[in-house]
């Protein structure tokens, strides 16, 4: 798809979608469908990650 493709009906919905319901997660169902994984919060991630950056 070409990016002229893209109207501005599907922006619209794309920016409705995100204010109001947008996308979610329910972490603690996560965490304990998955306790052997190693959880990162973002803040952890992001500090790690750019603390390195020259």
């Amino acid at each position: 798809m070409q990016l002229d493709e893209i109207g501005n009906h599907d922006m619209r919905a794309m920016w409705a979608f995100l204010r109001s319901v947008g996308y979610g997660v329910d972490l603690p169902a996560l965490h304990a469908t998955h306790p052997h994984l190693r959880w990162t919060s973002f803040a952890d991630w992001a500090r790690s990650t750019f603390s390195t950056a020259p």
